[in-house]
């Protein structure tokens, strides 16, 4: 038959080798004292070790995902390039983080330099038609980037933005002024045309009634006020003043007149219907009339009420 196979020589050790053991030991020990040392807040340059000499996968990338320097990110994604994936992959994206964070850091620096210098040009700036919408705009920005400004851009901004709102306290102050200096031309003219049309009537023989004092009274007064009003403080032309004066004036002297006549009426009435004198001895009549037609005074461009037109 057969020859079995030979057992093997009893001085032949079973199981790894004594160098072997001593290497497994060792790798043991190293691994409990880089355990250790993980656990007992390593600085930045442990953990940089950690993460390219770790005995174990698990230590190298515990290491590496607690780095956070740039350059000790750089360093270990250097050596880690096609050694260690794990680490690798993990310290790339630390440091595409960092790199992003630069840029927001960097755009944000950018925005609010922008701001301040958008905010000093507002200040300067002629155009008066959107300024306060834009500044309004310019605040609005600011609120999102105040956080991330230093102490000169702050003060910088705030400075801008006080010099903004003084130029905009003259703006509306001028735009007030120039609102009511509107509005008081357009009184006046309103004025002008009242008293024009007022007169043009008066001027008109009418059948009518004649026209009451009192209204006439109050209307005059009403429009010296209103044209009291309407020019103070402001510039008014010298024809326009020119303009209303010749209105005012023969206003007044025909309400003076119908003042008159009104005060003359029962002498007037008397004289209108008194019948021919029986006796020429009697008080002339005409020179009564006469007298009366002075007194009334009535001014020659407006016609006379019906019954002074009777004495006349």
């Amino acid at each position: 038959g057969r020859k079995k196979a030979p057992a093997p020589k009893p001085t032949e050790p079973v199981g790894p080798t004594v160098n072997q053991q001593e290497k497994s030991e060792r790798q043991d020990e190293l691994r409990q004292q880089q355990l250790q040392q993980l656990s007992a807040s390593p600085s930045q340059a442990e953990l940089e070790s950690l993460a390219t000499q770790g005995a174990t996968a698990d230590i190298r990338l515990s290491a590496a995902k607690r780095l956070i320097e740039k350059q000790s990110l750089q360093r270990v994604q250097k050596q880690a390039k096609g050694k260690d994936k794990g680490v690798y992959q993990t310290v790339r994206q630390a440091l595409q983080t960092i790199r992003d964070a630069e840029d927001e850091q960097q755009q944000r620096e950018q925005a609010i330099s922008t701001l301040v210098q958008n905010a000093r040009d507002q200040a300067r700036s002629d155009d008066t038609k959107l300024f306060e919408p834009r500044l309004e705009a310019l605040l609005k920005r600011w609120s999102a980037l105040e956080s991330y400004a230093s102490e000169a851009q702050t003060s910088e901004f705030l400075q801008a933005v006080h010099d903004c709102r003084a130029r905009l306290e003259v703006m509306n102050t001028e735009k007030a002024r120039q609102a009511q200096s509107l509005e008081q031309k357009s009184q006046r003219a309103e004025t002008l045309s009242l008293l024009e049309e007022t007169l043009s009537d008066l001027t008109r023989p009418s059948s009518d009634a004649e026209p009451s004092v009192a209204s006439l009274d109050a209307l005059q007064k009403t429009q010296e006020n209103r044209w009291m009003e309407a020019t103070r403080d402001t510039p008014v032309e010298k024809q326009e003043q020119k303009n209303y004066e010749s209105l005012m004036l023969p206003l007044r002297s025909y309400i003076a007149a119908l003042k008159r006549f009104g005060q003359n009426r029962e002498a007037i009435q008397a004289q209108v219907t008194v019948d021919e004198p029986s006796n020429p001895a009697d008080e002339n009549p005409e020179t009564t009339a006469e007298e009366l037609m002075a007194t009334v005074d009535w001014p020659a461009e407006f016609p006379m009420p019906p019954l002074l037109q009777q004495l006349a």
